[in-house]
């Protein structure tokens, strides 16, 4: 449980970095304003914000369950 919460911040890091270096790419050659890149970052935020949710429900459950063991002995 604990991988999948490293490998969904891994993910949203290499998202944001991806966007970022291909934004900053795309403005230096003209072909995108900033505030489009703007756009994209906040797009990215709100798409991996789910992601990182759901691998901290994983941990959750297993936190209360792990309690709720406890509770039974």
């Amino acid at each position: 449980i604990a991988a999948a919460t490293a490998g969904g911040g891994l993910a949203v890091a290499l998202a944001a970095a991806s966007v970022l270096l291909l934004g900053g790419g795309a403005i230096a050659d003209g072909t995108m304003t900033i505030g489009d890149l703007v756009a994209y970052v906040a797009l990215v935020a709100l798409l991996a914000a789910p992601v990182v949710q759901l691998a901290s429900i994983g941990t959750q459950m297993t936190e209360a369950f792990a309690g709720l063991d406890r509770i039974r002995e």
